[in-house]
């Protein structure tokens, strides 16, 4: 689990940081701490990994505030997990608009900092990934970013929400890795994540982003259903 802070006042990282360590301790698991002072040192950082899962985040701060930050993290991440650490309950409702988890008021008590790190490692552990390995380096993609996946030769493109990973993978080892109820075959030489399907036809699927991608006569059937019993199982 990789948590940051994001807090000028060094009182309060210290403080967040004993919390967070203890509660690792207490519970036998690995946590991984990054303070940054500044709204704009986290953006920095945070632009080369977004493999963070929480940050608990000041909302009174230098030049950039809580507030806008938790705004541009929002327009390029969902994931991430955002706690507003404030002395003051005024801008509660300004969690809502960026779909905060909670908000913790200063002093933050070591009780209800532990109450937010169990709700994230539980969120945590049912999100679910896909590993993929790239010429470069090793990615963890979520799976409601992945939209489709083509074959070409022996590499798998991987196109998602964010961009596109290529992968040196055959498509019978793609599919033993995906979760069955969620990725298909709908052609022989691509898979489609039923998450992002919005309307399905004889001879093509439309995606999120209005992205169209072919479907063989074989495997509509297969994928009809798959598509229903996901909804269903939702609702």
């Amino acid at each position: 689990m990789k948590v940051a802070i994001c807090e000028d006042e060094p009182m309060c990282v210290d403080l967040l940081d004993a919390f967070i360590k203890q509660w690792a301790r207490e519970n036998g698991i690995f946590v991984e701490v990054l303070s940054y002072g500044t709204a704009e040192q986290f953006l920095f950082d945070f632009g080369n990994d977004e493999s963070i899962d929480l940050i608990f985040l000041d909302i009174k701060m230098g030049k950039m505030n809580g507030i806008e930050l938790a705004h541009k993290l929002r327009s390029e991440n969902n994931n991430v997990y955002i706690v507003f650490t404030t002395d003051s309950s005024e801008y509660v409702f300004e969690g809502y608009n960026v779909s905060a988890l909670n908000y913790l008021i200063k002093p933050i008590e070591y009780n209800k900092c532990c109450a937010m790190l169990e709700r994230v490692r539980k969120l945590t552990a049912e999100r679910k990934y896909y590993l993929c390995k790239t010429s470069e380096s090793l990615i963890r993609i979520p799976y409601e970013e992945i939209l489709f996946i083509e074959m070409h030769s022996h590499n798998a493109t991987i196109n998602t929400s964010k961009g596109k990973y290529i992968t040196r993978k055959t498509m019978t080892n793609i599919l033993l890795e995906l979760d069955s109820e969620l990725f298909m075959k709908c052609h022989k030489s691509c898979i489609v994540n039923i998450q992002h399907i919005s309307s399905i036809s004889q001879k093509s699927i439309t995606l999120s982003k209005n992205i169209s991608i072919d479907v063989s006569m074989r495997y509509v059937a297969d994928i009809n259903k798959m598509y229903v019993k996901y909804y269903s199982n939702r609702g």
